[in-house]
Formats: C-alpha cells, structure tokens, sequence
C-alpha cells in the first residue's frame, strides 16, 4: 500500500485529531498542542498526519499563488497556510474558495513574532525518542 493511500485512511483521524486541538481558540501553546499528539497518536500516525497536512496546505498554498500576487516568502506562505489547517477542514474549505483570506492569516502571524504556531504543532517521529520533547 502506497503512503498516498496509507494516508487517505488516516485522514479522518487527522481531522478528528485537529478538531479535538481546537487549535482556533488561540488558547493552545503549540508545545502543549504537540504532548498532546504524541501522548495519543504513535509515531507512524503522525508521520501519516503530517504528509496529510502539508497535502492541504499545498493545495491552499497554489490555490492563494494563482490568485494573488504575494509579497511575503515561501515561508512565511507555508506557516500561514498550515495554520489554516490547524482550524480544521471547515476552515480550510472556506479559504480554498477565497485563497485572498491567507493574507490575514500570514499578516497576524508576522505580527506575532513568536513561535507558537501549527506548523511547530505536528510532531516528527524523531520528537517520540528526543529526550527533551518525550511526554
């Protein structure tokens, strides 16, 4: 079985996972968003959610490309489109259909100038044996 369809099987547990974060609320710390990942889900898991997350915000990420031309970085893109994905899919389907929303996004993330995004949120599967982010 290919990751792709590896992936498609995991992805209601990925949207189960993101709506249970309820990462929108601005109340959760990414490091406690993450502990709370690792302690639930095992590495190969999380491995599958973050291929399915960077999915999504690749697509929001062409999507927002093709209609606005952007004055912020690749990076700075991908931190806000991936942020996006942490709201959850209702969310996310709202700024495919107005990519231009994204700009918000990154703009307040800049504002922020902190680490505390969805980005830092996903574990890798390094973090399960790191003696500093082990649960």
């Amino acid at each position: 079985m290919s990751n792709n369809q590896l992936d498609k099987l995991h992805e209601f547990d990925f949207w189960s996972m993101i709506k249970n974060l309820n990462w929108g609320d601005n109340t959760l710390h990414c490091l406690a968003a993450r502990q709370y990942i690792m302690k639930n889900f095992p590495p190969y898991k999380v491995n599958a959610f973050r291929r399915i997350a960077d999915t999504y915000a690749t697509k929001l990420i062409e999507s927002y490309e093709s209609t606005v031309k952007s004055i912020f970085s690749i990076s700075e893109i991908y931190n806000g489109a991936m942020e996006v994905v942490g709201f959850g899919k209702a969310e996310f389907e709202r700024y495919i259909k107005d990519p231009i929303l994204l700009s918000g996004i990154i703009e307040s993330l800049i504002e922020k100038e902190e680490d505390n995004k969805f980005v830092y949120a996903l574990p890798f599967e390094d973090d399960y044996f790191n003696k500093e982010t082990i649960v």
